[in-house]
């Protein structure tokens, strides 16, 4: 598989989306890229974890959560559906944090009625969180040839018809590697999206929570000092043992968990490694760690914000 960089350029990071946003960006560049045939027909659905408003509920935190939301409508779902697919959104949604009702309603104004379901998902942990998600979609996982599983706080630069690695119906995709260090001592991969096609759902759902070798240790650099991990481990509790600004359970270790399995030969990237899932990249922007947490203290005072037009503002760097 060729990992080097796409010719797609992205839109400088610093720009703000009031002079120039991502969503028009794109859809001005994207239809250069043919869309690959298996897409066309094919019915896919966009899965939503984690906690919403991760970088708080004033005015410019909910911009940030708008440019995140606009994003994968429009480098998911709107991409998808201009190569032929039809695409149906879950959104499960942790209570945690600080938004009100009507801050959760504006997540699922974003994508209007192809919001397929919506369900409260109360986890304290990663993992829990991502098998709430997975339960809400459970329900509803026959009626799907896809699952892309994305996060609150992932925010995508680039339109699902460049990810060439995550588009073939035989293999489960995974975000990227990890920096190389990591991924040549123990296949360390990110965590923050997976495209599972419906034939091998079950080994993903299989290896959510579970940890092959439990004492089985290696060691990474995380935002704040090294944390223990189990490299088997896919959002298992003995995935990553607590260190500042590390949770437990984590998801670095399911590419070895989901190989287990069905075997490496079924699975492949989206997108090229990167130094680092925070530092900035031309596929995504991503993640809030450690200090960043008390951003989460107050509750949204007063429905003032409501479902709506994105608010201009700064950009989500």
């Amino acid at each position: 598989m060729n990992f080097s960089k796409r010719d797609v350029r992205s839109p400088p990071l610093s720009e703000s989306p009031s002079n120039r946003s991502v969503s028009n960006w794109y859809k001005r560049n994207w239809n250069s890229h043919a869309c690959a045939s298996s897409i066309a027909g094919r019915t896919y659905a966009l899965v939503i974890r984690g906690e919403a408003y991760r970088y708080g509920c004033h005015e410019h935190g909910v911009m940030l959560q708008d440019a995140i939301m606009e994003s994968q409508r429009d480098m998911i779902t709107e991409s998808l559906r201009s190569c032929g697919a039809k695409v149906g959104v879950f959104l499960p949604i942790d209570p945690r944090g600080c938004a009100n009702i009507t801050l959760l309603q504006r997540l699922a104004s974003w994508h209007g009625k192809h919001v397929h379901s919506s369900a409260t998902v109360i986890a304290r942990t990663q993992g829990q969180n991502v098998r709430g998600a997975l339960q809400l979609f459970s329900s509803w996982a026959a009626d799907f040839d896809t699952m892309i599983l994305s996060r609150y706080d992932l925010r995508i630069l680039q339109p699902f018809s460049t990810w060439h690695g995550c588009q073939d119906s035989s293999t489960i995709g995974i975000a990227s590697r990890c920096e190389m260090q990591q991924w040549r001592n123990w296949n360390c991969s990110s965590d923050i999206l997976f495209v599972v096609p419906r034939a091998l759902l079950w080994a993903f759902n299989a290896s959510v929570g579970a940890s092959l070798y439990a004492h089985d240790s290696r060691y990474f650099n995380a935002p704040r000092g090294k944390a223990k991990v189990n490299p088997s481990a896919c959002f298992a509790p003995s995935g990553e043992s607590t260190s500042p600004g590390v949770p437990k359970g984590l998801g670095h270790g399911c590419y070895n968990s989901i190989a287990h399995r069905i075997g490496y030969e079924q699975l492949s990237f989206c997108w090229p490694s990167t130094s680092g899932v925070t530092e900035p990249n031309e596929y995504y922007q991503c993640c809030i760690h450690g200090s960043n947490r008390p951003l989460l203290g107050a509750r949204a005072p007063s429905p003032l914000i409501s479902p709506g037009p994105t608010p201009r503002g700064t950009d989500s760097r």
